[in-house]
């Protein structure tokens, strides 16, 4: 019989370290966190004033998602909301900017006639 050899171990990911046991500190930090990710993605709504709510609103995410590995969070719906508000918030900024872009372009907005197609 032909067994096949042996598959060499995988080294391409290092092993995990062991989450640490969370303290009621670290929990309300945890939590704290979060509900400001919330607070400034309802900020970052604002188009141009919230650009640098949901930047900072992003990087809460990001960092309390890293500290947060392994560790139960209640408030994981409201830095989940956070970070899709933020997201969207940068969307109305950019489409915002590309709207008043092409307003000064083109001298105003069309008529009526020129939107559906009439002259």
């Amino acid at each position: 019989m032909n067994t096949p050899p042996p598959l060499p171990p995988d080294f391409s990911t290092p092993p995990l370290p062991s989450p640490e046991p969370a303290t009621p500190d670290s929990r309300i930090g945890l939590i704290r966190r979060s509900m400001k990710c919330f607070a400034f993605g309802w900020l970052a709504l604002v188009p141009l004033f919230g650009l640098p709510f949901a930047v900072h609103g992003l990087s809460l995410f990001r960092a309390t998602r890293r500290e947060a590995a392994g560790m139960w969070n209640p408030a994981s719906n409201h830095l989940l909301g956070g970070a899709a508000l933020s997201i969207a918030g940068i969307v109305l900024t950019v489409t915002w900017v590309g709207f008043a872009a092409n307003m000064v372009v083109n001298g105003g907005l069309p008529s009526f006639g020129e939107c559906v197609g009439g002259t």
